[in-house]
Parts: structure tokens; sequence; C-alpha cells
């Protein structure tokens, strides 16, 4: 009966020892998969953050070119509109 004994407390050891070790192998499992979604999280956050401003250079670059157009459009309307004024002066004077 003695040695049964032992034989009992030394399985019941295995199995709390077993026991601890699946609960520890399953929260590292957790942890592990709560870094990988931490991980993915950045990644999907970074990759946005990129394409947003990727999309804001784009927009200002092309409100640049706009600008760009529509003053040296002004200008040559402007040029235009003193040159004939001067060559109507011109003209005036001659008579």
């Amino acid at each position: 009966m003695h040695e049964l004994r032992l034989t009992d407390d030394a399985y019941s050891d295995r199995m709390k020892t077993a026991h601890i070790l699946s609960h520890s192998l399953q929260l590292l499992a957790n942890v592990m998969l709560y870094l990988c979604a931490a991980m993915v999280g950045v990644m999907s956050y970074y990759m946005a953050d990129r394409k947003y401003r990727t999309a804001f250079l784009e927009a200002r670059q092309s409100l640049e070119v706009k600008l760009t157009l529509e003053e040296q459009s002004t200008q040559q309307v402007s040029g235009t509109h003193t040159h004939t004024h001067t060559r109507m002066q011109t003209q005036t004077y001659k008579l």
C-alpha cells in the first residue's frame, strides 16, 4: 500500500506539472497571437498613412501646377492688354 501511495503522489505531481506546462504553452500562444495582431495593426496603419501622404502630396502638386498656369495666363492676358493699349496710344498721337 505504501508503494501505491508513492506512485499516486508521483502521478499527481506529473499531472500538476503537465497542467502547468499546458497553461504556460497556452499563455505563450496567446502572447504570440497578440503580438502578431499588434504588428499587423501597426503595419496597416503605416501603409494607410503613407497612402494618405502620397495622395496629399499629389493633390498639393496638382494645385501648385494649376496656380502656376493661372498666374502665367493672367500675366499673358495683362501683357497683351498693355501692349494693345500702348499701340492704341501711339496711333492716337500720330493722328
